[in-house]
């Protein structure tokens, strides 16, 4: 989704928005690969 809004190109600050949401999706998903693999490490996960 935001990879469609920046090439959509609307505005500067459309485009600001959409690489933010880019780069805090992209920290969100390490995030939870690292909780994951914790647990994971733990035996607690599955």
């Amino acid at each position: 989704m935001a990879e469609d809004g920046i090439e959509d190109n609307l505005d500067p600050g459309c485009v600001g928005i959409y690489k933010y949401v880019r780069k805090v999706g992209t920290e969100m998903k390490q995030m939870a690969k690292a909780e994951i693999q914790t647990h994971v490490s733990k035996g607690k996960w599955g």
